[in-house]
């Protein structure tokens, strides 16, 4: 003798009185027909992190996307030297290796300049800590974001404006 299987759909028909023949028709309650969802709920299911939106930004210029410099540690002063004035060349720079003549000259000079370190901060609101540290692609957004509001560039209207 064969063992019946239990399921609820299956219960139900057996206490129904269910048969092919003689009882063809039975009335089920719709619990034994639909049962209770099985599917996980949203707490229980994997979450996958998705791309994170930005504004769109201007992005024909490379200096917002250049890496910053090496870490400064105490240092609050930047030295570095600076081109100044124009890039007119007189006379030819094209010559012999042997030539005696004189060489091209341009106009520029080069001077050592000191700048002033910056700071880069700001506060989101109203967003945990712990979200801005487990979402790699939030900290890269804000600082794009802060490089853009502190230097947009002559193209960009004021945030403000926006």
């Amino acid at each position: 003798m064969c063992k019946r299987s239990s399921s609820p759909l299956g219960d139900a028909l057996r206490s129904a009185k269910w048969d092919l023949a003689e009882r063809p028709r039975v009335v089920l309650s719709p619990e034994a027909v639909y049962r209770a969802s099985t599917f996980p709920s949203q707490d229980e299911l994997g979450a996958q992190q998705g791309p994170l939106v930005a504004l769109p930004q201007d992005r024909r210029f490379l200096y917002p996307n250049l890496p910053p410099g090496p870490p400064l540690g105490d240092d609050l002063v930047i030295r570095d030297y600076k081109q100044t004035g124009s890039r007119v060349v007189t006379g030819s720079v094209e010559r012999s290796p042997t030539s005696t003549a004189d060489k091209a000259t341009m106009e520029v000079s080069i001077d050592l300049a000191s700048d002033l370190t910056k700071q880069l901060a700001v506060v989101v609101e109203d967003i945990p800590n712990a979200v801005i540290a487990s979402v790699p692609a939030f900290n890269t957004w804000l600082d794009s974001e802060m490089r853009f509001i502190i230097d947009p560039g002559p193209w960009a209207c004021s945030p403000r404006s926006m």
